[in-house]
């Protein structure tokens, strides 16, 4: 009976001696776990799921100036309109509005002779 319980711990703790199966037992599955990440990552990517189109937005934020560490001024694009917003740390306020001026379109010259 002595010898029996002394070769189950011989056995038991034999794994544990031997480095090269700790490796295989421990280092292995998390091999494949960060390869099984780095292959989703990279589907994900490829496949884009939730990307949206650029031109789906509506707003588009042109430019935004900090005025202290809670103030900004934020000018936006909204359709054809151009925000300019005021915001705090609790209040959103409208500045000024202005319409958008399209690229495309050249400016018109005055002829009247003064």
């Amino acid at each position: 009976m002595k010898d029996f319980f002394k070769e189950c711990l011989s056995n038991y703790f034999s794994i544990f001696y031997d480095y090269k199966s700790i490796i295989k037992i421990f280092i292995s599955p998390l091999i494949q776990i960060i390869l099984i990440i780095i292959v989703l990552s990279w589907i994900y990517k490829k496949l884009n799921f939730l990307k949206t189109k650029k031109n789906e937005f509506y707003i588009k934020v042109i430019a935004n100036i900090p005025l202290g560490p809670k103030e900004k001024i934020i000018v936006i694009d909204l359709k054809e309109v151009r925000l300019i917003l005021g915001k705090t740390s609790h209040y959103i306020n409208c500045l000024h509005i202005l319409p958008i001026v399209h690229k495309d379109l050249k400016p018109v010259k005055n002829k009247s002779n003064l």
